[in-house]
């Protein structure tokens, strides 16, 4: 069985995890820049969505390549084994904790749309009345998006035979998702809901997944390109991500044009996170490091998704019983971690010992 495995690659999950952690918690400072850095938690999520189309993308087209063919059926059985265990756990955990602590509670009207990945749609025609009935429900809805784009994806890749078509097609997704943007901030007349939809709604993320997708594809064909980037990553890539974030600033504070923000500004970003998913993957970084650091980021990385669902509810927990921010955070994290920690051990291992049956590409070492 052939094995694609990016060793420190979880480092940059935990990374993603970190920033959505911190837009969550309750407090802001008296800087500008680090308070506007801790409202986006959208961030994280699209460096999610960045590294998972990379991901899955690339090892579908290492699948085709060498198999001549895609097996859909183990495709989507490995996708359930790895998402809907712990998603439809964490929903049934945090209803069973609102009825057992609010009196006279009923469901929303609109948490069915979660159970069948369509929480994002929620969010864009509810705003937040489910997240307010439901606290820890508001995380759910990049993973109806995930869920959404590959339902579709690995049909494509399955497909298409020719290399340079199957290109022109994720860019075409790409481009789609950046005209529908356009097509919101400058046809909604109703603030409020143009920003839900372009926040919440699923064409308006595909543009991050596709774009890891692009990423995989040139990884997958055109090797050399990152492997040369890779190596002068210290000469190349961190001078060009530092002048791409102070570009990204500028448009941010300068512009203050709702499409440049949101539409350059995302393109910006691309390439920001693009930069280090390189490294990881095509540099001297993909060996395994066996330091203390390393070996505990990417052990972090590897429970980041029990993490992404339960460190709200940490947080609210802990807002409840201290008030001093910093031993907030502190207790969220630690909570978040040691959740995380028990449904890997206890939910997730067992499921992922079943998808093992279904790889056709290895994707760990354990």
């Amino acid at each position: 069985m052939n094995r694609v495995y990016f060793h420190n690659l979880d480092v940059l999950r935990f990374t993603a995890f970190f920033g959505v952690f911190i837009s969550h918690l309750p407090f802001t400072t008296d800087s500008n820049f680090l308070n506007f850095l801790a409202s986006q938690g959208r961030l994280g999520v699209d460096f999610f969505f960045l590294i998972s189309g990379f991901l899955i993308t690339y090892l579908l087209l290492v699948e085709k390549n060498e198999k001549g063919r895609l097996d859909l059926v183990k495709f989507y059985l490995r996708r359930l084994l790895r998402i809907w265990p712990l998603y439809f756990l964490f929903m049934g955990f945090i209803i069973a904790l609102i009825y057992a602590l609010v009196d006279d509670f009923s469901l929303s009207r609109n948490t069915w749309l979660y159970t069948i990945f369509l929480g994002n749609f929620d969010r864009v025609w509810h705003g937040y009345e489910t997240v307010r009935e439901l606290p820890g429900f508001g995380v759910l809805w990049s993973i109806s998006v995930e869920e959404q784009f590959y339902l579709f994806i690995p049909l494509l890749i399955a497909v298409i035979g020719r290399k340079k078509i199957l290109l022109i097609s994720i860019l075409i997704i790409h481009i789609v998702s950046l005209l529908f943007k356009v097509y919101i901030i400058f046809e909604y007349q109703n603030q409020h809901l143009a920003y839900q939809t372009l926040h919440f709604h699923s064409l308006s993320s595909f543009d991050l997944i596709s774009f890891g997708c692009v990423l995989a594809y040139i990884g997958i064909y055109y090797p050399t390109y990152f492997r040369s980037l890779a190596l002068g990553f210290a000469k190349v890539a961190i001078p060009l991500s530092m002048a791409l974030f102070i570009l990204l600033q500028l448009v941010v504070f300068k512009v203050g044009n709702a499409a440049f923000e949101w539409i350059l500004g995302g393109e910006i970003l691309a390439v920001i996170f693009a930069l280090p998913l390189i490294h990881i993957c095509f540099g001297e970084a993909n060996k395994a490091r066996k330091g203390m650091l390393s070996s505990g980021l990417n052990y972090l990385g590897k429970i980041s998704y029990g993490m992404y669902l339960f460190h709200f509810p940490a947080i609210v927990l802990s807002q409840y019983y201290l008030t001093e921010p910093i031993l907030i955070a502190l207790s969220a994290l630690l909570i978040t971690i040691l959740s995380a920690s028990l449904s890997y051990r206890y939910v997730e291992s067992y499921f992922l010992k079943a998808k093992k049956r279904f790889e056709i590409v290895r994707t760990r070492m354990d």
